[in-house]
């Protein structure tokens, strides 16, 4: 049985905090609240900007060119937004691009010749990253074991919003120190309008030149110096180093709808037909973690972007309600763990050397 909804999005009345008005409408599609980093003022501001902002992008392409080897360093995951993302950029823009993915040892099996697929397609270099496969071990291990339940600022609560972070901080890390020990003035990253859970369009300079990203959990056993420094520290780069702009263009340019967006790239050949939508790209991990919040939080960790996506009109809600309600049955009754995604949870486990009893 599903749980109440609102009656124009898809947000569950067992969500932290919300509130129905007598129609059934929650408060964020009443305006009254805002979802991750557009709840904070100096966001909504760059998002009342987003002219001037795409104005801004515009400059940043035609400047970046010809400072280093490669005018702009791109992280691809192997999924619809980064594919779209690098063929903007050398198409559109006529960057000469270093495309970069990090292996974190549990891709999805899709990922992996998706992204072998766009990066020959394209005619790109392509760098594929593997820290020690003990570190992320560790980082999953650690935040599976020590998720945030409660709303933290700006942060979904959750295995999703705890877990996810700390993760795609080190991602983004990696990719800000490559691009700096070659010089690369700008790194770029493929994350949807809906995906504005930390930043706007750009993450400020004096976060990349001022201070370490590294997580506070690890600065202490069992995490050493060689874990660490898997995260973005100004004071790590020597006098040669670069300090790049990480930058969110989808945030302000024209940005086609999800599916619009899955046909051009499947038409363009960048992925092959059924292997682009988030349900095949995704790390696997990530089931590990929708599992636990949907036991834990009681809804799915995903609902606050979806239901964004319906308020702007991407999605319609019907669908959705009938997806959501369907995989939270299938969560609650043990039929996920035990048949539908049987496979991918037990291989997660099996890597990091962890059974259900750990986390429940």
């Amino acid at each position: 049985m599903g749980v109440k909804r609102c009656t124009k999005c898809l947000m569950p009345e067992n969500y932290p905090d919300i509130r129905f008005d007598g129609d059934g409408a929650c408060d964020f599609c009443r305006g009254e609240r805002h979802l991750g980093a557009a709840n904070l003022p100096e966001v909504r501001e760059q998002m009342a900007r987003k002219d001037a902002l795409s104005e801004d992008f515009e400059q940043a392409m035609a400047e970046c060119k010809g400072r280093a080897d490669y005018d702009c360093l791109v992280p691809i995951s192997g999924g619809k937004d980064s594919a779209y993302l690098l063929w903007l950029l050398k198409e559109k823009y006529g960057l000469k691009i270093l495309a970069f993915s990090v292996d974190t040892g549990l891709l999805s099996p899709v990922a992996r010749p998706n992204i072998r697929r766009m990066v020959d397609r394209l005619d790109v270099d392509h760098m594929f990253f593997t820290p020690h496969f003990g570190f992320y071990k560790k980082l999953y291990r650690y935040y599976l074991r020590h998720p945030q339940l409660e709303h933290c600022g700006t942060a979904e609560p959750g295995h999703v919003g705890t877990t996810c972070r700390a993760c795609s901080t080190s991602i983004h890390s990696m990719a800000l120190i490559e691009a700096s020990r070659r010089g690369i003035p700008l790194v770029t990253l493929g994350y949807s309008p809906d995906q504005i859970e930390h930043h706007f369009y750009e993450v400020p300079r004096e976060e990349i030149q001022g201070r370490s990203w590294v997580p506070e959990p690890l600065q202490e056993a069992p995490f050493d110096e060689m874990d660490r420094a898997c995260y973005w520290d100004p004071g790590r780069i020597g006098p040669s180093g670069a300090f790049p702009r990480l930058l969110f263009p989808f945030h302000v340019i024209d940005y086609p709808g999800r599916q619009d967006l899955i046909r051009q790239v499947t038409e363009m050949g960048l992925v092959r037909k059924g292997k682009s939508r988030p349900v095949v790209t995704n790390c696997w991990v990530n089931w590990v973690l929708t599992e636990l919040d949907i036991r834990k939080l009681g809804y799915n960790p995903y609902v606050p972007f979806l239901s964004d996506s319906v308020r702007s009109g991407a999605e319609k809600r019907g669908p959705w309600v009938a997806l959501l309600n369907f995989a939270r049955f299938m969560t609650r009754t043990g039929l996920n763990r035990k048949v539908l995604r049987r496979r991918k949870l037990d291989h997660v486990l099996r890597k990091l050397e962890l059974t259900w009893e750990d986390l429940d």
